[in-house]
C-alpha cells in the first residue's frame, strides 16, 4: 500500500468476520459479494465429486473478486500445508516459506523433515524462494527442493536494522525482513521511505495486541512454537 500497489490479500482464517480473508489494499469483500459469489460458486461445483472443500471455495471465491476488480498482484496464503493446498494451482512469482514448527501433525506428518516436505511443496520450477534460516532438517529440504527445481533460494539471515515495525516482537521483525526480501524478489525497488512508512503502519489484530493501557494482551498462538514466541516476547 504504501508503494501505491494496491494488491489482493488472501488469508485465514479470520479472527471475527469471514471477510478478512479477502480483501485489497481498499476494502474487504463486502457480504453482499460473498452471496453473489457463493451463488455463482453453487452453480459451478454442482455434480462435482469430490465436493470443493470450504477453503477451496473460498479462495475461488476470492482469485474470482481479485480479478473483478483487476488486482494486478496477489499475495496468497496457503491454508494448510503446501503440497496439497489449492493456493498451489497458482504460479507466483516469489515463494515465501516463513518459519517451520511441529502443527497440524495429523495432516502434514509427525516430524519436522516431513512437515517441511509438505511446505517446500509451494516451491515451483524456476521461481524464487525466499525463507529464513531454519532448523537444519528444514533446511536441508528447502534447499534441495529448490535446487531440484533450479528455483533461487534467498536465506534471510539478519534481520532489518533501523526499522520501526508496527507489530511487536523479535519473530515479527523476521516476518517484516521476510516480506522485504519476497517484495525485492518479485521485481519491486522500493525506496527506503516506502519501506519504513510501510512497516511503521502495518496493522494485523490478535499478534500480541495491547488494550486498557497495555494490561491486556490479546495473541492467537496456538502451537508450542507459537506459545514459546509470545512468552517470550511478553519476557521482552
Amino acid at each position: 500500500r504504501a508503494a501505491d500497489v494496491n494488491a489482493g490479500l488472501f488469508t485465514s482464517p479470520h479472527l471475527v468476520h469471514f471477510r478478512e480473508r479477502i480483501r485489497d489494499g481498499e476494502r474487504e469483500i463486502a457480504a453482499a459479494e460473498i452471496v453473489r459469489g457463493i451463488d455463482t460458486l453453487k452453480k459451478v461445483c454442482q455434480g462435482i465429486d469430490p465436493h470443493p472443500t470450504f477453503f477451496e471455495l473460498a479462495f475461488l471465491l476470492a482469485l474470482d473478486w481479485f480479478k473483478k476488480r483487476q488486482r494486478e498482484w496477489v499475495v496468497l496464503e496457503t491454508g494448510l500445508g503446501g503440497r496439497l493446498d489449492a493456493t498451489n494451482a497458482i504460479k507466483p512469482e516469489v515463494s515465501v516459506i516463513t518459519s517451520i514448527g511441529l502443527d497440524h501433525q495429523q495432516h502434514l506428518g509427525e516430524t519436522l523433515r516431513e512437515i517441511a516436505a509438505e511446505k517446500a511443496g509451494i516451491i515451483k520450477p524456476g521461481v524464487p524462494v525466499v525463507t529464513v534460516k531454519q532448523q537444519p532438517e528444514v533446511m536441508a529440504v528447502i534447499s534441495e527442493t529448490a535446487r531440484r527445481l533450479e528455483a533461487p533460494l534467498t536465506i534471510v539471515t539478519t534481520p532489518l536494522r533501523g526499522y520501526q515495525i508496527g507489530l511487536f516482537g523479535q519473530h515479527q521483525l523476521w516476518n517484516a525482513t521476510l516480506a522485504v526480501a519476497a517484495f525485492k524478489a518479485a521485481g519491486f525497488k522500493p525506496a527506503e521511505p516506502l519501506l519504513r512508512k510501510g512497516l511503521a503502519q502495518v496493522s494485523w489484530p490478535a499478534r500480541f495486541q495491547r488494550f486498557e493501557a497495555e494490561r491486556v494482551i490479546v495473541d492467537g498462538a496456538h502451537n508450542p512454537p507459537a506459545a514459546e514466541t509470545l512468552a517470550r516476547t511478553w519476557q521482552q
